[in-house]
């Protein structure tokens, strides 16, 4: 499944600032590959309905209308404006804003994403960089909450464009699509 900007519940509730600052406890630098093909996964993004990406590719970003199934009631009761939701299972995305610019900082862009965990398990992150082979992303899982619920997350991207992000949870797995500019 896929994601993006603002968080109705990740910025304000989780106490966030709008950049990412990854913790080198618990951060992971995860590296582009090519060959990443989109799955059935909800959340790979809508073909044409995109924003502007780099060098003028259209970048089909996450929305939550792209989701197969309606948020639980647990994770509306967070944000009763369930169109931001975008997950499956036991893994939700709040997805931003298509309009949202993540903070310039000096390594590149940084991002908070917040998530909601219906099961207990580690969250694991990684960003891939879908419209060419360069870029890195370093990101960031604090650790310090509750084993379910939300869990805030940051993401540093090295470089503008269009960016797969995906979120982990036991065999739950929510990709989304975010254009970073």
């Amino acid at each position: 499944m896929c994601l993006s900007v603002v968080l109705g519940i990740g910025a304000g509730a989780a106490g966030c600032s709008a950049q990412a600052r990854p913790n080198t406890a618990t951060s992971n630098t995860t590296t582009p590959s090519t060959t990443t093909p989109s799955t059935t996964t909800p959340g790979a993004g809508t073909p044409g309905a995109g924003t502007p990406g780099t060098k003028g590719k259209p970048c089909a970003v996450t929305r939550g209308s792209d989701r197969r199934s309606r948020p639980p009631s647990e994770v509306l009761r967070q944000s009763p404006d369930h169109g931001q939701w975008f997950g499956d299972g036991d893994l939700w995305v709040s997805l931003p804003d298509p309009a949202y610019r993540p903070e310039r900082v000096p390594e590149g862009y940084g991002m908070k994403i917040g998530w909601w965990r219906l099961a207990e398990g580690r969250l694991k992150l990684s960003a891939t960089r879908i419209d060419e082979d360069k870029g890195s992303a370093t990101v960031d899982v604090p650790s310090g909450y509750a084993p379910t619920g939300l869990q805030p997350t940051g993401v540093l991207f090295s470089q503008a464009g269009c960016w797969r992000v995906t979120g982990s949870l036991g065999y739950t797995k929510v990709r989304f699509v975010v254009a970073v500019r």
